[in-house]
């Protein structure tokens, strides 16, 4: 981040809590002084790790009146009501609204929000909740023109596949090219069918930096990892994990072994 040339003290002392990730590392910050404390309780602490719905109860009337809260924010975790059970309970911003309907202004205020995140790193998104082709294609443009930090995406490949059809859609989806994106976790809740793979492939293809990649999926024969370890052209990858392994296109026999040795000679670092 870029010092500022000219600033009051107190601005200062913001670029200092800013280049602070860590909600840890912030408390030890606040620890030292009584400025310190104030200024970073609660506006930095209870803004690094966001756990809301995509409505953001609970925290969207303090952004409403202060967009540049948004500043604090590293890291956004999406989920829905009957995701809770799992949340961590420290530290974080955990709120969900009713069981209700997703509005377009709901889905406006969220761009609208995250597109005063500029140092969000991390974004996790569980559950896509029929929402519609274009507001996901919208959310993930936000996040790509206002995100140019962001290293880490999680998403359910399922949910994506399955609501954005349209292949001109898809690759319409340029969150994929950002350069700084290095951890990409697929999941699938359920089986990909033979068509469905090798296009989802396709589409993180463009990512030029990824280095950790990690496909789950949840109680199904995850027949993703074959077109990935086909077709991965990742320069940079050195970690790759797969859950629920399945070496198998669907479509029949194949020879796994030369497509098993042609990936690690590809990739004799990983």
């Amino acid at each position: 981040m870029p010092y500022p040339e000219t600033s009051s003290l107190h601005t200062i002392w913001e670029e200092i809590a800013h280049l602070i990730d860590s909600t840890k590392d912030l408390l030890s910050l606040a620890l030292t002084c009584h400025t310190f404390k104030e200024l970073i309780i609660p506006d930095h602490l209870h803004y690094r790790n966001l756990f809301i719905d995509i409505r953001m109860t609970g925290v969207r009337e303090s952004l409403e009146r202060r967009l540049g809260l948004g500043r604090s924010v590293r890291s956004i975790k999406l989920l829905n009501l009957t995701e809770t059970e799992s949340l961590p309970l420290s530290n974080l911003t955990i709120m969900f609204a009713p069981n209700v309907s997703v509005t377009d202004t709901d889905i406006a205020f969220f761009k609208r929000a995250v597109s005063h995140m500029p140092l969000l790193k991390k974004f996790f998104w569980g559950d896509l909740g029929g929402l519609l082709p274009e507001q996901v294609i919208d959310i993930f443009h936000t996040l790509t023109t206002s995100a140019p930090y962001l290293e880490g995406l999680n998403v359910n490949l399922f949910d994506l596949m399955t609501t954005i059809r349209d292949e001109k859609q898809m690759k319409s989806l340029s969150i994929w090219s950002l350069t700084g994106l290095r951890r990409v976790v697929l999941r699938t809740t359920r089986i990909l069918s033979p068509p469905e793979s090798p296009n989802a492939i396709q589409m993180i293809l463009s990512c030029p930096n990824i280095e950790d990649l990690y496909s789950k999926a949840t109680s199904h024969p995850n027949t993703f990892p074959f077109y990935m370890i086909q077709r991965a052209n990742w320069t940079k990858l050195r970690r790759l994990e797969f859950q629920e392994l399945s070496l198998s296109n669907g479509e029949g026999s194949v020879d796994i072994s030369a497509i098993i040795t042609s990936f690690f000679a590809r990739y004799s670092n990983i």
